[in-house]
């Protein structure tokens, strides 16, 4: 139930605020609960959600979100969620897209329809400047999740990058 609460928030983009509200959800569900591989994946990424907006000064929310990877890591190396998580930390924490972009690749051919795996590979591609190989990437999440509250604006950025700005404009 913590778990999907703090899911159900992140569904609304609140910047900080809203990750603050989340985290304790989290904290929550995995002491409960330290085998909820989900719930310690999501953790992990609202303290480098934490650290990508600024609200870490202290650099307290960096040394979580690293020590809470680096379990995810070592509970489950098999699982492609834990290439997420790892793809995750970089991109929110080391700013590193193209090491997130890497691990986001690892665990697609076993998620290939996994919408935010794909939001979190386009975002790359653009973080990255390659808007091209982006756009087919958020455009088939587009395809599976038409209602989503970020492929609009991702796919508009997209398409702008790759100079289809009419398309774009008729996309925002």
């Amino acid at each position: 139930d913590l778990y999907l609460k703090a899911r159900e928030l992140g569904r609304t983009w609140l910047a900080a605020e809203g990750f603050k509200q989340m985290r304790p959800l989290l904290e929550q569900a995995v002491a409960l609960d330290p085998n909820f591989m989900n719930a310690h994946i999501l953790l992990a990424e609202v303290y480098g959600r934490l650290v990508w907006t600024g609200a870490d000064p202290e650099g307290v929310y960096r040394e979580q979100a690293k020590t809470v990877t680096d379990r995810i890591l070592r509970q489950w190396p098999d699982r492609p969620e834990t290439d997420i998580a790892e793809g995750n930390f970089h991109y929110t924490v080391e700013r590193d897209y193209q090491e997130a972009l890497f691990s986001y690749q690892k665990a697609l051919p076993f998620m290939p329809n996994n919408t935010e795996l794909l939001i979190s590979i386009a975002s790359s591609y653009k973080r990255l400047g390659q808007y091209a190989l982006g756009l087919p990437v958020i455009t088939l999440a587009e395809s599976l999740d038409p209602e989503h509250p970020i492929i609009g604006a991702e796919k508009t950025f997209h398409l702008a990058g790759t100079g289809q700005y009419e398309e774009a404009i008729e996309n925002a």
